[in-house]
């Protein structure tokens, strides 16, 4: 635990503790006497009031009345905050550096039902396994700055430079990865930048165009029409489950009977070979009805496979 964190926890522990003795801050905190020493002389620079008192019954004392804002929460609405910060606790490292066990934490200092919370707290329980980390906390909060500035940028992605300028929409967050969401100032056309690919990012300057793009419409631009292809897919509910969870700019489902669904969207006509990628995934729960174009790729995508073995 950082220094500033511990000693953050250490005014909580001395508002809620009146009275404790060196021995409990060692071991609440999990540091030497030595550390715990300076630790008490720093939050007290910091204006906590302490008393000390030596002897067999010495120890410290917190002194006035330390009030800190509270917020009413009923049981429910703690058993919710509990559940949702636990679970995504587990994502070890977050884009801001701050981990949510520690807000957590935070909430059980500041909280009049401890017991409560650690009951909810021994029912929760997850696996997942946490296969995405986003260690560039430089370039994250980089992206959110030109975001929130209004900032044009040219892009170096997977040591490709693209062409023209681009503005940030936003980022999203699916499947355990971190997307840049951007605009094409001069074709108002969207791309989805996975964030670890990034490397390096220019600013050109502030810039007002495509202010019309949203996270709420961004899916909207990310076919340009003039470069559209309609696509089917004939698929049975499992194959549809994964091809939803696709970013598309816009699909239709047409159930045919109780197993079988024909599936329907735009694609830009150079993701061909990225949709065919996407639907080798599905493996016999999908099947391509048109174009001709995507059936060939998916053939192609299926031929690479076989030639392994």
């Amino acid at each position: 635990m950082k220094k500033s964190i511990r000693l953050y926890h250490m005014i909580e522990y001395c508002n809620e503790n009146r009275n404790f003795k060196l021995k409990d801050i060692m071991s609440e905190f999990n540091i030497s006497r030595s550390t715990a020493l300076r630790d008490i002389k720093e939050i007290e620079a910091l204006g906590m009031p302490l008393y000390s008192s030596t002897g067999k019954n010495g120890g410290y004392t917190t002194i006035g009345n330390r009030n800190q804002t509270k917020i009413a929460i009923t049981d429910e609405e703690l058993k919710a905050l509990v559940f949702t910060l636990s679970s995504i606790s587990n994502v070890s490292k977050l884009p801001f550096q701050t981990e949510y066990q520690e807000i957590l934490k935070k909430l059980y200092n500041n909280s009049n039902k401890k017991e409560l919370i650690n009951q909810y707290n021994g029912v929760f329980q997850y696996f997942n396994e946490d296969t995405y980390q986003l260690k560039n906390y430089k370039l994250f909060n980089e992206i959110i700055r030109l975001i929130i500035g209004n900032k044009s940028f040219k892009i170096c992605y997977s040591q490709n430079y693209f062409k023209g300028q681009y503005k940030g929409i936003g980022i999203l967050y699916k499947n355990q990865q971190w997307y840049f969401v951007v605009a094409n100032i001069a074709f108002k056309l969207v791309k989805l930048l996975n964030i670890s690919k990034i490397e390096e990012l220019y600013e050109m300057g502030e810039t007002q165009d495509c202010n019309d793009i949203t996270m709420q419409n961004f899916q909207q631009f990310m076919v340009k029409n003039e470069n559209a292809i309609n696509i089917q897919i004939r698929s049975n509910i499992i194959g549809l489950n994964i091809l939803k969870g696709y970013l598309w700019s816009d699909y239709m489902i047409e159930n045919i009977n109780e197993e079988t669904y024909l599936f329907k969207s735009k694609v830009n006509v150079k993701d061909i070979d990225f949709i065919a990628k996407l639907i080798v995934t599905c493996g016999a729960n999908v099947k391509v009805e048109s174009p001709i174009s995507l059936k060939k790729a998916v053939k192609a995508e299926l031929t690479k496979i076989i030639n392994m073995y």
